[in-house]
Formats: C-alpha cells, sequence, structure tokens
C-alpha cells in the first residue's frame, strides 16, 4: 500500500475575504506566536515578490488565520491587524507583521484614574467597559480588595500588566474578552481545566531542558508597603528568612504587598526549570497557558507537571509545518509545598494528494526525532 502523504493545509483571510491562493503562489514562511499576558499574538508572513506584481497590503488590513492538516479541520489561530509592512530584496519578497486585533491603540493610551475601596474584580471590568470588551476574571482573583489604587500616565495595557504581576496572574485579551487568570495555574477564567496536551519524544525534531536552582538562592521575598495609621513603612514576608529578596515598589497596604511577595516568590520558584520542544509536525491545537506532559525523555523531564508559555506555529516554502513551544514548570515547589507570607516588620495551503489524520503519524511508533523537514516527508511518504 503506497504511504499517505502528509500535506499541511491553511487558510488567509484579508477583511473576510479569502487570499489564500494568492499567499500561497510565493509563501516563504508564515508563523503564527501565541503568547501570555499582553505580550501580543503576533502573525509574520514573507512572501516572494520577484516580478513586483504584488500589491502592499495597507495597514490596519484585518488577517485571519487557520492552521492543520489536509483531512482534518482547521484551527482557528485569531485576528491579526497589519501594522507593518517592508519591501526587501534581491530576491524580492514582502514582509508583513500583524498584532492581535483585539489589543487596539486605546488600550495603549495614557491616562490617569484612581481607584479606592475596590477590588481588583472591579477594576479590570471598569477597564474592560472603557474598550467594550467583556470581563472574564477567575472568581479566586476578582474578590481580592484593593484599598486604594493610582493609574498615573499609565495605559490600561501596562495596568493590567502590572495588577497581574502583582497577583501571579495572566492578564489578556482573546476574542473580544479582558481575561484574567492565575498564572500556570491551567484554567480559564470560568475556573475550567484547559485540555492537557502529550508531547512523545518520537514527535520532536529537537529540545532543550534547563534546570537552574534559583529558589535555593533566594529563600523569601519581602515587600514593603506603607501604613498611613501608623505613619511608617511594614513589611510582609513570603517564604523563609535567610537569602531574600526585597521588591523596591512601596505598596499601599498590606494585603497588597503580601499578594506581590508571593507572586514574586512562586515565579522565582517557576524558573528552576524550563523547556524547548520543536515538533516534527505542527500541532495547531497547542495554545499558550495549555498544561502540557512529555513523555520519552529524562526523569527529570517526564516528572514535571509544565504549562506552555509560548508557542510558535510555522509553515515553510518547503511545505513543512512545525510547532515550536517554550514551556516552564506549572507547579512549582513554592505552590505545591505551600509558602507563608507573615509580617517582617478551510482552504488547504498544499496541492494535491490524498488526506490523513496527522494523530495517526504521532501514534504510529514512528521516531521522528532529529529529523529534518526533507527527511522527514521522505518517511511520511509525502
Amino acid at each position: 500500500m503506497e504511504p499517505v502523504p502528509v500535506i499541511p493545509a491553511w487558510r488567509v483571510t484579508a477583511d473576510a475575504v479569502d487570499v489564500t491562493a494568492a499567499v500561497a503562489a510565493g509563501l516563504l514562511s508564515l508563523t503564527v506566536t501565541d503568547k501570555p499576558g499582553l505580550d501580543s499574538d503576533e502573525l509574520t508572513l514573507a512572501i516572494a515578490d520577484p516580478t513586483g506584481s504584488l500589491t502592499l497590503p495597507r495597514r490596519g488590513v484585518i488577517l485571519r488565520v487557520a492552521l492543520g492538516w489536509q483531512g482534518s479541520p482547521l484551527i482557528d489561530k485569531g485576528r491579526y491587524r497589519v501594522d507593518e509592512v517592508r519591501h526587501a530584496g534581491p530576491p524580492d519578497r514582502i514582509e508583513i507583521k500583524a498584532r492581535a486585533a483585539d489589543l487596539t491603540g486605546g488600550l495603549r493610551a495614557h491616562r490617569d484614574e484612581s481607584y479606592d475601596e475596590t477590588t481588583l474584580g472591579a477594576v479590570l471590568q471598569a477597564v474592560a467597559s472603557r474598550h467594550g470588551l467583556a470581563p472574564a476574571i477567575a472568581a479566586s482573583l476578582a474578590s481580592l480588595p484593593i484599598p486604594h489604587l493610582d493609574q498615573a500616565t499609565e495605559s490600561d495595557a501596562h495596568l493590567v500588566t502590572r495588577l497581574a504581576q502583582q497577583v501571579d496572574a495572566i492578564g489578556t485579551i482573546k476574542d473580544g474578552r479582558l481575561v484574567f487568570t492565575p498564572r500556570g495555574a491551567g484554567v480559564t477564567a470560568e475556573g475550567a481545566t484547559l485540555p492537557a496536551v502529550t508531547v512523545a519524544r518520537t514527535e520532536t525534531a529537537s529540545h532543550a531542558f534547563g534546570i537552574q536552582d534559583r529558589e535555593g538562592e533566594t529563600t523569601g521575598v519581602r515587600a514593603v508597603w506603607r501604613d498611613h495609621d501608623a505613619a511608617e513603612d511594614r513589611a510582609e514576608l513570603a517564604g523563609a528568612s535567610g537569602t531574600v529578596t526585597t521588591l523596591r515598589r512601596v505598596y499601599p497596604s498590606q494585603a497588597e504587598a503580601a499578594a506581590a511577595a508571593r507572586a514574586a516568590l512562586t515565579d522565582i520558584a517557576r524558573g528552576q526549570r524550563d523547556l524547548r520542544l520543536s515538533l516534527a509536525f505542527g500541532r495547531p491545537e497547542i495554545i499558550a497557558g495549555q498544561p502540557l506532559a512529555v513523555t520519552g525523555f529524562r526523569p527529570e523531564m517526564d516528572g514535571v507537571q509544565w504549562v506552555v508559555e509560548t508557542v510558535r506555529h510555522t509553515l515553510d516554502a518547503a511545505g513543512g509545518f512545525r510547532s515550536d513551544i517554550e514551556a516552564v514548570e506549572q507547579q512549582p515547589p513554592a505552590q505545591r509545598n505551600g509558602s507563608d507570607s507573615g509580617s517582617d516588620g478551510g482552504s488547504g495551503g498544499g496541492s494535491g494528494g490524498a488526506a490523513v489524520d496527522i494523530t495517526s503519524l504521532r501514534e504510529s511508533g514512528v521516531d521522528w526525532s532529529g529529523l529534518s523537514a526533507a527527511e522527514r516527508a521522505e518517511r511520511a511518504g509525502a
């Protein structure tokens, strides 16, 4: 029986007009990058323009991308607003960069606001309302008290990022929603668990794993807050005394200082292990924030609960489709063991051929690790 060819499939629309065929004719590369937080998701396109006949897209055009494999439904990867266009050569080519369409200019405009005797959820709801977004805030975070908060010459995008850092959360905008969830928890704003994804070593072209004993170097984190009643500064300590890192900012309340110290200690612990994977066959269903398990590697890697921090899905001119994953430990030691805090003072981009469910290739038992795109295609029968 002849092997079934493996062909990437994809679709690109520009202001709702399907331009897949026009792009496919000269496609050099297409990359979708999914990042955590308000590090805006990004789409980059490189298209050959040997005759100079292609029309340069105007800034502001909304591109929508879907990726997958022939024989399987395409997976929508979001909407992107073109914000940079370049023409380079030789050989002549057009380079397009587009960022997540939901991250509008208004979110980056500086403003002055003050919030008193409120909650984190209420502040984020106010931000969402200003920009026509639906708030999707995890209940465990929404109720956190905010006695006082100043937004002085600060954009709403920066404010959301700052608040997320203080409580070890991720703030992002997806599909018209302001989403705010615990960082690395692998859950949606509604509390539902994101589906876990498993990657076997045989799926990978390469990998890199690292361990840093950052937790061993830092035993605790101190955050200073201003006690206005006593007219003096006090401190909250997360972790243990010893080698203590002190946060630079002075917080307006004890609760905010304690939350910031815990978040910083958790972030230090999270950085102990990191993992990078390059998948021989792209898996467009993988998204940032998703729980990840790996098999077939060393015990130090297989035994860790990972969470995807960043994922890049790339199509190339040779017909390859890969996914590059950056992951960190999902539940670092500070979270597992607990930490004390106390006062311290549609259309296919390929051509022809029968289709195949890529899942069958992942489960076929064939070792794809370390193979080039050409070698993978030959072994798959493309």
